[in-house]
């Protein structure tokens, strides 16, 4: 989806008023919405992947506790 695509002025009226809006409308609206609801899971899991990842580097750093301060 093209982030010019969605309308988020047009999705405030739907909630507003929404029969002022044509089933056409309501129905691209409503796909806009199913597709950021897929984008949001792809990036929750990039999110849960760079912090596993970071997790893997945090363990694998040796430890400097054993030097004087």
């Amino acid at each position: 989806m093209d982030q010019e695509t969605f309308n988020f002025d047009s999705f405030q009226g739907l909630q507003n008023n929404p029969s002022s809006y044509s089933a056409d409308k309501v129905s691209s609206l409503e796909t806009d919405m199913g597709l950021l609801r897929q984008e949001l899971v792809l990036i929750k899991a990039r999110m849960k992947t760079l912090e596993d990842a970071s997790g893997l580097f945090q363990a694998k750093k040796p430890s400097h506790s054993g030097l004087a301060s």
